[in-house]
């Protein structure tokens, strides 16, 4: 793997605590005004790839989180679902923490006259 020098390791570091690439960049050091520009960049590359990945595995296991877990809370949403209305926003947070883990990724397919989007289960 290639080696990163220090400010694509913060980058890293800093993408994987909200997965905004701009904001990661922004706090990584790199300039406001190319921060997008720059994420993309550096999103591109294998290694930032790579490095993401195994960070999100230490942050999974320093957890103790795991694709069943985030499932069984799914579940328990759901059977409450009719009694109590507050789940959506506990919906994006069991969302969130998946992606976190890696459980799932999204990625945009051009249809005829309209974008899908496609969920593939990692």
């Amino acid at each position: 793997m290639h080696t990163l020098n220090a400010r694509q390791e913060r980058f890293c570091r800093e993408y994987v605590t909200d997965y905004n690439g701009t904001q990661a960049a922004i706090r990584a050091g790199y300039s406001v005004k190319t921060a997008n520009e720059q994420a993309a960049q550096l999103l591109a590359k294998l290694s930032i790839q790579e490095h993401i990945a195994q960070l999100q595995k230490q942050v999974t296991k320093r957890l103790c989180l795991s694709e069943d877990r985030v499932i069984q809370e799914l579940v328990r949403i759901q059977e409450r679902a009719l009694e109590v209305r507050a789940y959506p926003s506990a919906i994006r947070a069991l969302e969130l923490i998946g992606k976190h883990i890696g459980m799932w990724t999204e990625r945009a397919v051009d249809g005829d006259a309209e974008s899908i989007t496609i969920i593939e289960d990692m």
